[in-house]
């Protein structure tokens, strides 16, 4: 198994590709700062149409024409002046520009669903989805730290900055679209029941998550540089219990910790109490998050349908809009503190319950593996010699430079050698070109 070090150097590009595009989403598109900064009156309008527009863009199947990826490039160059301009904008003029920066992260991350799919093993996901929200809290982080201090003209710049660092990333990436991304097939029933377990879980996130902050308004100042730095420290921990332990104890470990904010959330809330709500609460989402969409890929990839990845993402994302309109009704109409408790918590544990009811899935099958024999009838190997197919055999599957080393007993400075004699005659440079085009090549 990879070492968690050699899996950024291996998945780097795929981990940023969504790292930018969820931030994108987070500090600006969907209730972010930034909207609510330049246009608060009608930050839940823009919200709304983003949604759709994601929703719309990840129900639509990968395009031919998306093949050229140069067309992404274009979008995103049209979005400079009308985001940068967006606070002169009248509003029709802020909905297009809105939803054209909507269409453009939601088709990129449209992308990343079907290529983690089809290139990384499901072994690895927890780490990998823990590693990508790593960098969009992060950058949530940053922007709730700075966000006031700037003109609404510069703040406006760091929305572009993230979608153009998620458009290059994906513009460098290997062009991964097989045949399987064109898979037609029908969702059934059982699909329906993971999507409403997935937006159970979430409209009780939206309405945990949304709903809190009225009730910590006086505490504004403290939360612009404390509100999700536990969640972005528990999310390395997240990922790795996810891969280690399982979904079920990460599901579990994120509920706990929710339950226990809310202890503390039904207290009188003096500024030890808002550090225990904010501290639990955001480590448990982080657990949750790290679930949601670690769960989301294996559904896809034991269904053996890419496309099933995509829909839970739009499932997650409408449970969490749900969940944010039923926590501004209770805020409005005051209802009860302990009513607000139980309405958001009850139903994740039962989610809990149910979920831990459920059979264990059989694991799919991986792309990240293969036989010795089938790898080196495959025509590409030919060109290598003897000791670079057996050093490649065991690169492909996983194996660390060192660990190949001790199985053909010599030092892993002739491994490395292999390895970039091997990579120079397949004209490739890195382990994820290899998968690539061993993969296209089965």
């Amino acid at each position: 198994m990879l070492r968690n070090i050699e899996i950024i150097k291996t998945y780097y590009k795929e981990i940023l590709i969504f790292g930018f595009a969820y931030s994108c989403v987070i500090i600006f598109s969907l209730f972010g700062p930034i909207l609510n900064i330049v246009d608060t009156e009608n930050a839940f309008l823009y919200s709304i149409i983003s949604l759709i527009v994601f929703i719309i863009s990840f129900l639509v199947n990968p395009l031919n024409f998306e093949k050229n990826k140069k067309y992404l490039i274009f979008m995103w160059l049209i979005s400079i002046p009308l985001l940068g301009l967006f606070f002169r904008l009248e509003l029709s003029g802020r909905i297009i520009a809105i939803s054209i920066y909507a269409f453009l992260v939601a088709r990129i991350c449209n992308r990343w669903t079907v290529l983690v799919c089809e290139n990384i093993d499901l072994k690895y996901a927890g780490r990998i989805m823990s590693l990508c929200f790593f960098i969009s809290f992060l950058s949530l982080y940053f922007v709730n730290s700075i966000s006031l201090s700037l003109k609404k003209s510069i703040i406006m710049t760091i929305p572009l900055i993230t979608s153009g660092l998620m458009v290059f990333f994906d513009y460098k990436i290997d062009d991964c679209f097989t045949e399987r991304t064109k898979d037609k097939k029908n969702i059934n029933k059982k699909d329906l029941v993971t999507f409403a377990f997935l937006m159970l879980v979430y409209i009780c996130g939206g309405v945990s998550y949304s709903g809190i902050y009225p009730f910590l308004y006086k505490f504004y100042h403290y939360d612009r540089y404390y509100n999700v730095l536990p969640l972005v420290i528990a999310l390395p921990i997240a990922g790795i219990i996810t891969d280690k332990l399982g979904k079920k104890v990460t599901f579990a470990l994120g509920i706990s910790f929710l339950g226990i904010s809310f202890v503390f959330f039904n207290l009188d809330h003096n500024l030890f109490v808002y550090f225990a709500i904010q501290t639990f609460l955001q480590i448990g989402w982080a657990f949750i998050n790290v679930f949601g969409f670690s769960y989301s890929w294996e559904f896809a990839k034991t269904h053996k349908n890419n496309r099933l990845f995509g829909y839970s993402i739009v499932s997650i994302m409408v449970g969490v809009i749900c969940g944010a309109i039923i926590a501004y009704n209770f805020y409005i109409y005051h209802i009860s503190i302990h009513i607000y408790a139980l309405v958001t918590l009850i139903p994740l544990f039962i989610a809990m319950i149910i979920f831990s009811l459920m059979p264990e899935k059989k694991k799919p099958e991986t792309n990240n593996t293969i036989d010795r024999e089938i790898l080196y009838k495959m025509d590409i190997i030919s060109k290598l010699s003897d000791r670079e197919k057996e050093v490649i055999y065991y690169y492909y599957n996983d194996k660390s430079g060192n660990e190949i080393a001790e199985i053909l007993h010599v030092s892993p400075n002739t491994i490395r050698t292999h390895i970039r004699n091997a990579y120079k005659k397949l004209g490739i440079s890195s382990k994820r070109q290899l998968k690539f085009k061993i993969v296209k090549s089965r």
